[in-house]
């Protein structure tokens, strides 16, 4: 999808309830066009729906021969023992349906636990992981992941870093720790990105070109640094403390950075 394509999908939803920031959608279109580019193929899976925010946005990205498959325990939230989020199968299936062609292939409307790679396969180029947000949940569904995607597929990690949510962090580094063949590559919008390291320069290459940063809005106003994670050379996406991303002045500005004029200009120079 283009980054104009990916802005109007994501605000269509606007009104779906659900957690999915512009640039988070931004940064994952973004690495779906590094993997088209190198021509990774495979499906998508997404471990916690709620209402089918996220998932309207990855059924965007499939191609006709690829399909995306779904966990959650939906109206079950008894079982949701940290309380993160409350899904409703039959709100997230008119949803999906109003906001894309495509069919999700598989709703497992059960714990994630309750799944291994026999039931869901391994040929998963992205899988979104958005479930149980203690350690003892987020834990199993990284390492489910880590057994679902393809050599060259990424984790997708919601919520890392997050004070209200210590679990998910530790269970990503807990991850990380005992996994060493997968590492950290980049952060940012609420998102955390996890492949395997001999992969990794693919979508760090990527991301560190400028001009593709551009081309899906995630340079200004954000700044792009690198720091040492656990080993590696994790990519972070921030804001600095004086920019305000609501200002007219910061949006005005944007706008002219991510021109096609801009761009042109900035050529000739």
């Amino acid at each position: 999808m283009k980054t104009k394509e990916v802005k109007k999908k994501i605000r269509s939803t606007r009104k779906i309830d659900g957690w999915l920031s512009l640039e988070a959608g931004l940064l994952i279109a973004a690495l779906n066009e590094c993997q088209n580019n190198n021509k990774i193929d495979g499906d998508i899976f997404e471990i916690g729906v709620h209402h089918g925010k996220s998932t309207v946005l990855f059924a965007n990205l499939l191609t006709p021969s690829q399909s995306i498959s779904v966990c959650d325990i939906f109206d079950s939230q008894t079982n949701n023992i940290s309380q993160s989020g409350s899904g409703n199968k039959v709100t997230f299936e008119r949803n999906v349906k109003s906001h894309s062609n495509i069919k999700v292939k598989n709703i497992y409307s059960c714990l994630s636990s309750e799944l291994d790679i026999k039931d869901i396969g391994n040929n998963f180029r992205m899988f979104h992981i958005d479930g149980g947000h203690n350690n003892s949940e987020a834990l199993p569904d990284l390492i489910l992941a880590s057994q679902a995607i393809v050599d060259q597929g990424i984790i997708i990690v919601d919520d890392p870093f997050r004070s209200e949510w210590p679990g998910v962090t530790e269970a990503i580094i807990n991850f990380l720790n005992d996994h060493q063949e997968f590492t950290a590559v980049v952060v940012g919008f609420n998102k955390l990105i996890i492949c395997k390291t001999e992969v990794s320069d693919l979508y760090l290459d990527f991301l560190d070109e400028l001009e593709n940063r551009s081309r899906y809005e995630l340079a200004y106003p954000f700044s792009y640094k690198k720091l040492p994670f656990l080993n590696s050379d994790l990519r972070i996406f921030y804001t600095l403390s004086f920019v305000n991303t609501n200002a007219i002045k910061t949006k005005l500005k944007k706008k002219l950075i991510h021109s096609n004029f801009y761009k042109w200009y900035k050529k000739r120079q």
